[in-house]
């Protein structure tokens, strides 16, 4: 009798299983191609638009001078040796004849 019950707890277990079990949907073929055609595509288009496009090139219109003051190559920044508590003549100079220029300030 006790084997009887295990063997019908058993069956009973798997047939639930069975019940259970969601079916898988399978992609189509297609659609897989067309997404991978459609990646391909941007891929391709990124890439054509990245060599295509010319080097962004900065063309300085303004130069900063400070009166008094000698350029450091080394650190590219204007040096000052002046008192702290003396007044200071910054100068914006604008490059209006040269290329990018805009024409007069």
């Amino acid at each position: 009798m006790r084997q009887s019950n295990l063997a019908q707890f058993l069956l009973s277990t798997v047939a639930d299983r069975k019940k259970s079990v969601v079916p898988i949907k399978m992609i189509p073929f297609s659609s897989i191609i067309s997404a991978t055609k459609a990646a391909l595509s941007g891929l391709v288009a990124i890439t054509a638009v990245v060599a295509i496009s010319p080097a962004a090139q900065a063309v300085p219109t303004l130069q900063v001078y400070i009166e008094g003051a000698t350029y450091d190559d080394q650190d590219e920044s204007w040096k000052i040796t002046s008192p702290s508590n003396t007044p200071l003549r910054l100068w914006a100079v604008g490059d209006v004849a040269g290329p990018g220029g805009k024409g007069p300030i």
